[in-house]
């Protein structure tokens, strides 16, 4: 396999055999052991496999030009939805940060039967209304200087069952003020989410390039590429269609044009 992955401080650099190169941020060792990462060496090295067979067959004395055609498309075909399934599986994997994100400043949910917290909420939400934009302001500048006197503020005011026609600059100080406050609650998941933020983006980043090579190195044009990915049987593709730049819409026209053409 025709490539090499030159990591040090100052960044990452991959080129493959035929002059294609990318550079990345720098990789640690630890980020080189991570999942978005090897999902991104794996693709690498799979492009550069499918580079090398695509090279050996135009070389091919034995064949005609019909000939490597037909022995270049199903490597084509590997090549460019293997891509896609690996952007994919990253795209999920950044599901699942989101999810633990989410888990992390959710707000406290009121059990349906507990009556006493949801009247606290609301008579909470009558007090603040009640004051001046002036009081308010400097209400909120105490809630982010000591945001834990004041969560039971914070949550009674976010978790109103309709918009509570906060100003725009009020609602964002509130949720940025809960979110600062429960990252240095639990410092560790704070920074699992930022470091694997960090990782997709390195991961999604170098996807783009391999994918942006490999289009150039099958010859095919943007159409062809979308038909392949349509039809690929690995679920993944489903959720990386864009690391082609494809968006959702040109997706559903070309399934929908495809379907068509089926039917006739």
């Amino acid at each position: 396999m025709s490539f090499e992955i030159v990591r040090n401080d100052n960044g990452t650099e991959v080129a493959f055999e035929g002059g294609h190169r990318f550079a990345l941020p720098a990789i640690s060792d630890d980020d080189f052991a991570s999942y978005p990462i090897q999902i991104l060496n794996n693709s690498i090295s799979l492009a550069a496999e499918n580079f090398d067979k695509l090279k050996s067959i135009s070389q091919d004395g034995t064949l005609s030009a019909l000939g490597i055609d037909q022995k270049s498309e199903p490597v084509k075909t590997d090549m460019v939805s293997r891509i896609a399934a690996a952007a994919g599986q990253v795209r999920m994997f950044e599901g699942t940060i989101a999810n633990m994100e989410a888990r992390l400043y959710a707000f406290p949910t009121i059990d349906p039967g507990n009556a006493v917290a949801a009247i606290e909420d609301r008579e909470i939400r009558d007090w603040w209304r009640s004051m001046k934009i002036d009081k308010q302001t400097k209400l909120l500048d105490e809630v982010k200087t000591d945001p834990g006197k004041h969560e039971r503020l914070m949550i009674a005011l976010m978790r109103a069952p309709t918009p509570l026609a906060l100003l725009d600059w009020q609602t964002k100080v509130v949720a940025e003020t809960w979110k600062g406050a429960k990252r240095a609650a639990d410092p560790v998941t704070a920074d699992t989410i930022d470091n694997d933020r960090r990782l997709v983006e390195t991961s999604r980043r170098g996807l783009a390039h391999v994918a942006g090579i490999a289009g150039r190195v099958s010859g095919w044009k943007a159409e062809a590429i979308l038909r392949t990915l349509i039809k690929s049987p690995y679920e993944p593709v489903a959720h990386g269609f864009d690391i082609f730049g494809f968006d959702s819409k040109q997706v559903a026209l070309m399934r929908d044009r495809m379907a068509k053409e089926q039917r006739r």
